[in-house]
């Protein structure tokens, strides 16, 4: 059954092929009143030849010149009884779901066999 939610496959694959040019990118402007901090050497390699250590290098001057970093992280830590609860509420939404599913296709079968019948029956008649 096929999730109502998108799949994190792209965004994933846009992160892992995007990286390589973000590490490579221009770096944030020093601050004022401090000289320009020098490329680091292996920084004129292509972002796809980069070993390893290159690129933790790269990574390693781009936090040098960094001056901040924000972020609004938060922690949600659930019990196993919740998380429990949680899943048994979504496993029943399915089975709902599905046996909605269910009577409306099984509806419509009847209704196009009644029709066919009808049909079939009439036909039968001006036959004869």
């Amino acid at each position: 059954m096929k999730s109502n939610q998108p799949s994190r496959w792209p965004a994933l694959a846009f992160l892992l092929l995007a990286s390589p040019w973000a590490i490579a990118a221009d770096p944030v402007p020093p601050a004022p009143g401090r000289p320009p901090a020098a490329a680091p050497p292996t920084a004129a390699a292509p972002a796809g030849d980069m070993t390893v250590d290159q690129a933790l290098d790269a990574l390693d001057q781009r936090g040098q010149d960094l001056r901040s970093f924000d972020g609004n992280v938060s922690l949600k830590e659930l019990d196993a009884n919740t998380m429990l609860g949680n899943a048994r509420g979504q496993a029943a939404k399915i089975r709902q779901d599905a046996a909605a599913y269910k009577g409306q296709v099984v509806q419509n079968a009847e209704g196009e066999a009644a029709r066919f019948v009808s049909v079939y029956n009439q036909y039968v008649k001006e036959a004869i």
